[in-house]
């Protein structure tokens, strides 16, 4: 009997032994599993908001401005501010935090693979036919150059004193949107968001009269595209220069002015051709965008007008977390 007891007693000792074991296993791995979503979690949180860097404001030199121009937005001015951006395996440029909090972002590098719009001869185009009756020939060599209207719309365009239809987008347009759009890794995709671009036409390009900034800004919001990949504004390219007298005076449009104030001090400026998104509005220029030549300063080019620097914009969602400071060496990594 006493045997039978007291083999009784071991096995009770060792299943609470084993179940004693068993509950500490279990705690612990549910703690070290807790532990490491907390660490994940904590290393997540190191990231910043794009809303959080408007607390890197800077009054003077490079860096993150307050735009004076628009409410609620932030610009990037200086030669080489800390603004860079790792994305689709490249480097790209933070032009600005909208007021929603989107990143508007501009490619590092240019890219000539696609006209703006061709030419087939000086008397044929790929948008020179009925269906699109603002794309004229140049009224005053009766040659066509072109046509720079960026989409297709409803009813009629009117710019360059034209008023007619337009059915197709641009070749860039389609190649922005499309096949380059395509080619972008699926993750940084994602990211992109359609956002309002203002493509309204400028007036004052080869004319008598300059525009100030704000001239350039009310025609700009004129008129508008919605879609995903665009060109820069001609309005980023002033804010993103930080010399003082950039903006002091009227701007510099045209022409054979080789003393460019708003180049100094430009990050966006790399001693090349560069398209902006809005037509010329000087009359019967239906073919003519605003470019900046390194030579000639601000003026209209064709829209079919050779290998001109065109860099790829878009916006990138408010809803993400970043790493990094923003330098060459280290740019802003997108890490959620």
């Amino acid at each position: 009997m006493r045997r039978r007891k007291r083999r009784k007693q071991r096995k009770i000792i060792i299943i609470t032994s084993i179940a004693l074991l068993f509950v500490l296993a279990t705690g612990y791995a549910a703690f070290q599993t807790n532990l490491n979503i907390t660490a994940k979690g904590n290393i997540l949180e190191k990231g910043i908001r794009p809303i959080e860097l408007k607390n890197n404001v800077v009054t003077s030199g490079q860096g993150l401005y307050l735009d004076n121009l628009e409410n609620n937005r932030y610009v990037y001015k200086g030669e080489n501010p800390n603004n860079y951006i790792w994305f689709n395996n490249e480097l790209w440029r933070i032009i600005a935090i909208e007021n929603d909090n989107t990143l508007k972002i501009i490619r590092n590098e240019s890219d000539d693979t696609v006209l703006y719009d061709s030419a087939y001869s000086t008397s044929s185009g790929r948008r020179f036919n009925l269906s699109n009756t603002y794309c004229k020939t140049f009224a005053d060599s009766n040659t066509y150059y072109g046509c720079n209207a960026w989409n297709s719309v409803s009813g009629n365009y009117t710019s360059s004193g034209v008023t007619g239809t337009v059915t197709e987008d641009a070749e860039l347009n389609i190649y922005f949107n499309q096949t380059f759009y395509n080619s972008i890794n699926i993750k940084d995709r994602q990211l992109i968001t359609r956002h309002k671009f203002y493509k309204g036409p400028i007036n004052g390009v080869a004319d008598s009269i300059s525009p100030g900034l704000t001239d350039i800004i009310n025609d700009e919001k004129t008129d508008s595209w919605t879609g995903l990949i665009g060109l820069p504004n001609l309005s980023d390219w002033y804010k993103a220069s930080s010399n003082p007298e950039c903006l002091n005076s009227k701007t510099e449009f045209c022409c054979n002015n080789k003393d460019f104030k708003c180049k100094i001090n430009n990050y966006i400026y790399q001693d090349q051709f560069i398209l902006f998104m809005s037509p010329d509005n000087r009359k019967n220029y239906t073919h003519a965008l605003i470019t900046f030549s390194p030579d000639d300063g601000i003026l209209g080019g064709s829209a079919n007008s050779g290998k001109i620097n065109r860099r790829q914009t878009l916006y990138i969602t408010a809803d993400i977390l970043l790493s990094g400071d923003g330098s060459e060496k280290n740019p802003y990594q997108i890490i959620n």
